[in-house]
């Protein structure tokens, strides 16, 4: 049983990340809530990025193809243990710890940080060794997620406020230049609604079937229809809602994105 639920695992997240690499971008996706506000910091980067580049954390370089025009050279890093995992033809450049990079000081023009910060167990000693090998003067462009769901267990491990997020770039010899929050509450509740359906999904599927069970899991594939429906609602109706409180704070983000320089 116990090799069944590894095989049946390891076939989820292969076809997981296919599914990602084809339609990541679209409605078609389920988390496209979040992969569209997580595009505002590859928007964000083009105006920095420049020279040798450094993507830490760079899981399959799904960002890769935006970025690599715009530098001279691109290099991805990402944990021994989280690169085997997937199964895809590109493999990080460098496969080490975030907290202990084997590269010279100021080796790189620019830094990424996306959507990494919060799976890693000490985000000090990384900011801290991101600083070391980054140039001066040159900018360290950062996302992670604020109202997101646990996800990539067991490895998920915080979640930061834009007050920790200065005061981890303040503590590891960064200056902040501007600390963006993107998505809003109903973006929130609605990303949540989808990633809950497909956890949920997953587990009924992999569960011992009974008359609740079997309702449950209707109910779930019946939210699952209707998530593309819940994408087009987020890329239409709220831009036009937001217009409406351009000036109110947001405190329910979906994810920070940051830019902080080395001084």
């Amino acid at each position: 049983m116990p090799k069944l639920d590894h095989k049946f695992n390891r076939f989820v997240k292969n076809s997981w990340v296919n599914f990602t690499s084809r339609y990541g971008t679209t409605v078609l996706h389920p988390q496209f809530i979040v992969k569209n506000n997580s595009q505002f910091a590859i928007k964000l980067a083009k105006k920095y990025i420049h020279g040798k580049l450094l993507d830490i954390g760079c899981g399959t370089m799904s960002y890769r193809k935006q970025v690599e025009p715009l530098v001279d050279t691109y290099v991805g890093l990402d944990y021994p243990l989280t690169s085997k995992a997937y199964k895809t033809k590109l493999k990080p450049d460098i496969k080490a710890n975030a907290k202990n990079i084997p590269v010279a000081d100021e080796s790189f023009d620019s830094v990424l940080m996306l959507q990494v910060l919060e799976h890693i167990d000490d985000p000090l000693a990384a900011l801290k060794e991101a600083n070391r090998i980054l140039k001066k003067g040159e900018y360290l462009i950062l996302s992670t997620p604020f109202m997101y769901p646990i996800h990539d267990s067991p490895n998920d491990y915080f979640r930061y406020t834009q007050y920790s997020l200065k005061k981890l770039f303040k503590d590891s010899g960064f200056k902040v230049q501007k600390i963006y929050s993107k998505g809003s509450f109903l973006e929130f509740w609605l990303q949540s609604l989808i990633v809950f359906s497909l956890i949920r999904t997953k587990d009924l599927l992999w569960a011992k079937s009974s008359p609740a069970s079997v309702a449950q899991l209707l109910i779930m594939l019946t939210l699952i229809c209707f998530y593309p429906l819940f994408n087009i609602i987020v890329i239409t109706l709220i831009p036009a809602l937001s217009l409406l409180t351009p000036n109110l704070p947001n405190g329910f983000p979906l994810i920070y994105v940051a830019v902080a320089k080395k001084p």
